[in-house]
């Protein structure tokens, strides 16, 4: 049953890529949550995951790249595009060169996960950029979080666990997903969705206000289950420069006091659980763990290990990568092993124009949008520490779309906002393109 509501999900979606992409590309973000719990379910060796991220670059690339379009016509945004593109891919001569035995993922496949990245800087930009089809986005986006948000919200007050997914003896409720980044991931996204729609399209009943913010307590719960540090870090960094950026520095107060509150109700449940997942780092802080490479889950074994591979390679599979994306659970680390120091040194200075760029839009236009994208930067970089990114399609069409909106603009956006927030400069729009 569960296969068969994926299929049509995906049939759906396809279709309407072709017949109406404007339409294909709502129904992709809303549905995609859906698509992604059929992971283990594979016809011919491929999964709906697979054919809708092939078939995502091949339909809407082509239209996106033969239109003039304001995203386009930012040519700092797409030769950013390009070389992300080129970081992950270099490598790939390399890989078709030396064939090994047995691949870790077919170069076919990291193409097209390669060619996702690459559309994640143009899609959004090209189908939003104005006021009305943003709102659009907005609903797709808090559509899309409705499926994983009552799983997880069953899971977490059933404490079913339907996988078996654990972290330093606590378990992880992920679902029907493969682990827990799926659901950190919409949750996360379901979010900043909350927060854009109450800034530029706040509803005028009260009702429907205390509707979203408690569909985000729902997700802050869901978030909360899969135990996951990443997941912390990031809540942190997004409440902290929220409520900075729009001074509102008064919520800080309001929510560690709320924090606190449920803390007791819960008889010491938030603090016990956020203490145990972050053990081995206080116990490594407080040097009570001397071997570093047992924080973040014991990741740095594996970074060890894989570093000791990567020294033994030639010269120039050092200089270009062997084009393979190992599970070194690192960003920065899979890239030099698949695209070598120069893809590496690419990535890390694209990384650092692109931080650039969201400061100083946000210094010259405190926007929602202009946050927003600088929290979903954050996100980004916090990820690449403990998994790969670059190799998750739709997470890199949130990701690099929305800070591609920030970017190139949405036109009359930001001309009223609602009292949920107040800009801190505003600035001639002729500075900002």
């Amino acid at each position: 049953m569960l296969f068969i509501s994926c299929l049509i999900c995906t049939v759906v979606c396809l279709t309407c890529l072709v017949t109406s992409p404007f339409r294909g590309v709502l129904l992709l973000l809303a549905l995609k949550p859906i698509i992604d719990a059929s992971w283990n379910y594979s016809f011919g060796g491929y999964n709906l995951l697979q054919v809708t991220a092939v078939a995502a670059p091949l339909l809407l690339l082509p239209q996106i790249l033969a239109k003039k379009s304001r995203v386009l016509d930012n040519q700092r945004w797409k030769y950013l595009a390009i070389g992300y593109l080129i970081c992950n891919t270099l490598g790939l001569v390399m890989l078709l060169l030396h064939r090994p035995a047995e691949f870790a993922i077919p170069p076919a496949e990291l193409v097209m996960r390669a060619l996702n990245g690459f559309l994640g800087f143009f899609l959004l930009a090209f189908y939003f950029d104005d006021r009305a089809k943003f709102r659009y986005l907005l609903i797709a986006l808090l559509v899309a979080g409705i499926f994983p948000a009552l799983m997880g919200m069953y899971e977490g007050l059933t404490q079913a666990a339907w996988r078996g997914r654990q972290t330093v003896g606590l378990i992880r409720y992920v679902g029907l997903y493969h682990d827990g980044f799926n659901f950190r991931f919409y949750g996360f996204q379901t979010i900043a969705a909350i927060l854009l729609y109450l800034s530029y399209f706040k509803p005028p009943k009260r009702w429907q206000v205390a509707g979203l913010i408690a569909y985000a307590l729902c997700w802050l719960f869901v978030i909360f289950n899969i135990n996951s540090k990443g997941a912390v870090v990031i809540a942190c960094l997004w409440c902290l420069t929220w409520t900075v950026a729009t001074r509102k520095i008064a919520y800080l107060l309001l929510i560690a006091v709320a924090l606190l509150g449920v803390n007791l109700a819960s008889n010491n449940i938030v603090f016990d659980r956020i203490e145990t997942t972050l053990s081995k780092e206080i116990k490594f802080m407080q040097g009570e763990l001397e071997d570093e490479r047992y924080v973040l889950a014991g990741r740095g074994f594996i970074w060890e290990d894989y570093w000791q591979r990567w020294k033994k390679l030639d010269p120039e599979l050092k200089i270009i990568g062997t084009g393979e994306s190992l599970p070194v659970h690192n960003e920065f680390f899979r890239i030099l092993i698949a695209s070598g120091v120069i893809g590496l040194m690419t990535n890390i200075l694209l990384l650092m124009i692109i931080g650039w760029m969201l400061l100083s839009r946000l210094w010259l236009r405190c926007t929602p949008i202009n946050i927003l994208a600088l929290m979903i930067f954050q996100m980004w970089l916090v990820d690449c520490l403990g998994v790969h990114p670059g190799l998750y399609p739709s997470y890199q069409w949130f990701v690099w779309g929305m800070i591609g909106l920030a970017v190139t603009g949405v036109k009359g956006l930001d001309g009223m906002h609602s009292s949920l927030f107040e800009p801190a400069r505003s600035v001639s729009p002729q500075l900002l393109y």
